[in-house]
């Protein structure tokens, strides 16, 4: 049966430089034991890392579920629907490929599935409780282009702004202070624009600031509709949010067999890390 998936691709670093690795923290929660072992509540939710493996030298592969309990689809029969016969859980699958050498992981995009900030609250319920950074990669060449020269400019949008009150850790202050203005003057959609001009200097940290905008928006903190940066040496403003390395790929999956499923969206996760590899 066809169905289209979309993969992303993201940067992986440790928070702490001390951590174990992503590779070793999957490489130790899959060795717990069985699955149940496996298994952690986050925020409500259940998930668990359904597999995990070394594929060669440096690429890993694997599966995270997420488990639902409530709120099962109906049975749809001819003339009527019944519920669900099946007293189990339903499980939501998310497949990745991790290229430990480059640090780049490709996995299946769908938020409504299983996000990464989920799945990274999930790692870190286990000792030593490690907490890794996402983020979602721009196109190679356009994010050289924008860290080439010092960052001049740098135009960013984001939907329902006051909700930037629970933004915590690094850059809260920028995004707290867009929540005071938005409860001030209730707009829908709130873009800020920080630019040098002709002045000397840069904005000091505004590569590290837009990808924390892309971690975020990726993880659901914040509905980013906008991001775009400039150069001292630019004419033109690069477009990194509409640059974000996304594959949306057809995939012929079977109805009811996920085993089979995983296969075929492992071999196209591995296929579009080698299709994509000189774009990060």
């Amino acid at each position: 049966m066809d169905q289209g998936i979309a993969i992303r691709f993201y940067r992986v670093e440790r928070a702490e430089r001390h951590d174990p690795t992503f590779a070793k923290t999957l490489e130790k929660i899959f060795a717990l034991g069985g699955p149940s072992k496996r298994m952690k509540d986050v925020n409500g939710v259940k998930v668990r890392l359904e597999a995990f493996d070394a594929r060669s030298a440096g690429f890993y592969e694997g599966e995270f579920v997420r488990l639902q309990e409530r709120g099962y689809p109906s049975e749809v029969h001819d003339e009527h629907t019944l519920a669900l016969q099946t007293e189990r859980p339903l499980g939501h699958h998310l497949a990745f490929v991790f290229n430990e050498n480059k640090s780049v992981l490709a996995a299946q995009y769908d938020s409504r599935t299983l996000s990464l900030s989920r799945v990274n609250g999930y790692l870190n319920s286990f000792p030593p409780h490690v907490w890794y950074l996402f983020t979602p990669l721009v196109r190679k060449d356009m994010w050289n282009r924008f860290i080439s020269t010092p960052p001049k400019k740098i135009r960013f949008a984001i939907a329902n702004p006051t909700d930037l009150n629970q933004v915590t850790g690094a850059h809260k202050a920028v995004y707290q202070n867009i929540a005071e203005l938005a409860e001030s003057y209730s707009p829908h959609l709130m873009e800020v624009s920080m630019s040098m001009g002709q002045s000397k200097g840069a904005l000091t940290k505004a590569h590290e600031f837009a990808k924390d905008l892309l971690r975020r928006n990726d993880n659901g903190e914040i509905d980013l509709r906008k991001l775009k940066g400039k150069g001292a040496e630019q004419e033109e403003e690069i477009d990194l949010l509409g640059e974000v390395l996304t594959e949306k790929i057809t995939l012929d999956l079977p109805r009811n067999d996920p085993k089979e499923s995983y296969k075929i969206r492992l071999e196209a996760l591995h296929a579009s890390m080698a299709r994509n590899d000189g774009k990060f």
